[in-house]
């Protein structure tokens, strides 16, 4: 039987110490097995002895490479730990602009509701504070002119209007500050109520064109307040102004635009030639009401043949 004698010069300390030793083993396992060998240039040399006992003393020889797996290599002990850092850095940079982000919706919360507490408190300084005034200063008239009753008559008519405005301004801001009535739904509902106030009781005969299944989009207070604002005025212009006898309110939403038109078949009249009185004031606000919401006004009209107001705006996403 054939004896193969072995070693390996240059073995790392890593390598188990028996393979710095002498290694004997029968010809029919030829082969030398190394565990866990760390990478870099190696040399085998073998010698061998025959069944005589007599040896090679030439031996043979073969320089081997072991090559580092990725996590051995030395960019990796480079850039690993650079990666590291960079991944903390960002974990922390994303951190802190989620919570700078957090505090910036909150102080938008904020501001949207400190804008609603003012407009909540001047509507009610104007509309309901100055019509108590109104019916404080015409129940004074009618306990001065209580032995006149043709003027009592008249300031309890008086009252009971401004009591009635008063009523109305009420239910608006009341509407309005609802969050149950965030929709577009509600909007239109509440266009059609005030479409039916101020036009049914009149000889104008109206027409009214809004969809029933409307998208399902969320408006704010401060938008549905102030076109219902700009209805009202647009309605008024109608009655005070127009002296029509028809009159149509067309809504309609496409892809992703509201648009909102009051026509009426009344004197018209030529908006570049218009004086600057109240009625320009009028079409003045109307326009800045559109633009305060990011929307658009537009006014075509021309004497003896009616007047056209489009109100335009972008609505928000769908919920």
């Amino acid at each position: 039987m054939r004896w193969v004698r072995c070693f390996v010069q240059d073995v790392p300390a890593a390598l188990p110490s028996s393979c710095n030793w002498i290694l004997f083993m029968k010809t029919v396992r030829r082969n030398s097995l190394y565990a866990q060998v760390p990478p870099g240039h190696y040399r085998f040399e073998v010698t061998a002895c025959n069944s005589d006992g007599i040896w090679n003393k030439t031996g043979a020889a073969l320089d081997l490479t072991a090559e580092p797996f990725w996590w051995e290599t030395a960019w990796f002990h480079v850039a690993g730990p650079l990666a590291a850092a960079g991944l903390l850095g960002g974990a922390i940079l994303l951190g802190l602009h989620r919570r700078h982000r957090r505090q910036i919706e909150r102080l938008e919360l904020l501001q949207a509701t400190e804008r609603e507490r003012a407009r909540i408190a001047q509507d009610l300084h104007d509309d309901l504070g100055a019509g108590l005034t109104r019916i404080a200063w015409l129940s004074e008239l009618t306990d001065t002119d209580k032995t006149l009753p043709d003027k009592v008559e008249i300031h309890a008519r008086k009252i009971g209007g401004d009591a009635r405005q008063m009523v109305r301004s009420l239910d608006e801001i009341v509407w309005a500050v609802n969050p149950r009535n965030d929709t577009l739904q509600s909007l239109a509902q509440y266009l059609t109520h005030l479409a039916h106030e101020y036009l049914g009781p009149t000889p104008v005969n109206y027409r009214l064109d809004i969809p029933s299944d409307l998208p399902a989009v969320a408006l704010s207070s401060e938008i549905r307040h102030d076109l219902c604002l700009a209805t009202k005025e647009a309605l008024h212009n109608t009655l005070k102004h127009a002296a029509a006898s028809e009159a149509c309110i067309h809504l309609s939403v496409a892809v992703g635009v509201l648009t909102l038109v009051f026509e009426d078949n009344g004197r018209g009249f030529d908006p570049a030639a218009l004086p600057p009185g109240r009625a320009g004031h009028g079409l003045a606000n109307l326009r800045q009401r559109l633009e305060n919401l990011g929307g658009r006004f537009q006014c075509a009209s021309a004497p003896g043949h009616g007047t056209r107001l489009t109100f335009t705006l972008i609505l928000p996403d769908p919920a």
